[in-house]
């Protein structure tokens, strides 16, 4: 199972899998600027693949604790969608490492859980690099600068967090919260892609259709789909088994591949040196 890998092969792994769905995703949004329907797809084929590649059970749950689940799992997906639609490659990861102290937040105040002196000033200096790093955004690109805080300070820390402790009251592992919530957030995503983005999507695949696009865009949606069986596999696993310090610096080390590859493609989006030193 999953959740019985080496912690080292695990961090790798989600490393590698945040990287290339940030790349695909980036690359689709700007063919297929619809946040909702991508993110309907992404669950569709995380479900189908769970459903037909791995052995389910039925797990202990309630209805009420999988609609939560499916609904805070698609805010979380569309808020980081849209916010990678309106920012740079390099700004919306460094606003997800705002994530982290929200966390911290949360476990202080829901869960009144204590965290180390030592924990807390590495927390802050975080928030300075991350401010560092994207003050140019917020004041250039507000429209960003609130999708990314939203997406990292509000809807994400409460996604994972309450993801985590519904797998610790159910037992449930990786693979099995997958199992039970992603048909939810297909659902609410799909809700959601029909009644906002349905008049765009036709247009826009008949454009990519006529331009002969078409191919090239199924191409990346399929890696992008495939990323992101990977990420919502791993990110549950991971969230069940690490303290809010070692995912700061596991947020760290993807801020710093997601930033190196950014480099490494060059364009318009290219990171700054302040992003870098933040």
């Amino acid at each position: 199972m999953i959740d019985s890998i080496s912690p080292w092969i695990l961090n790798l792994a989600s490393i590698t899998a945040s990287i290339s769905i940030i790349t695909c995703n980036h690359i689709l949004l700007h063919m297929f600027p619809y946040v909702f329907t991508l993110s309907f797809l992404h669950y569709t084929f995380t479900a189908l693949f769970l459903r037909y590649f791995t052995v389910q059970k039925n797990q202990k749950s309630t209805l009420h604790s999988l609609v939560i689940l499916g609904l805070l799992g698609t805010a979380a997906n569309c808020f980081q969608n849209a916010s990678l639609r309106h920012n740079t490659v390099a700004s919306y990861s460094m606003y997800k490492l705002f994530v982290i102290p929200a966390q911290v937040v949360i476990y202080r105040v829901v869960y009144q859980k204590k965290f180390s002196f030592e924990s807390i000033c590495s927390l802050f200096v975080l928030l300075f690099g991350v401010y560092l790093s994207t003050e140019p955004e917020m004041s250039n690109n507000w429209t960003g600068f609130i999708l990314g805080t939203s997406a990292a300070v509000v809807v994400v820390p409460l996604q994972t967090v309450y993801v985590a402790e519904k797998c610790r009251e159910y037992n449930w592992s990786s693979i099995q919260c997958n199992c039970q919530t992603t048909p939810f957030v297909s659902f609410f995503s799909f809700l959601l892609a029909f009644f906002i983005e349905s008049k765009g999507v036709q247009s826009t695949c008949v454009k990519l259709m006529a331009d002969g696009m078409l191919p090239i865009f199924l191409l990346w949606l399929l890696c992008s789909c495939l990323c992101a069986v990977g990420v919502n596999i791993l990110t549950i696993a991971i969230s069940r088994r690490s303290s809010a310090v070692s995912y700061s610096v596991l947020g760290h080390v993807k801020t710093i591949g997601v930033i190196t590859v950014s480099v490494i493609r060059g364009g318009n989006a290219r990171p700054t040196l302040q992003i870098l030193a933040g």
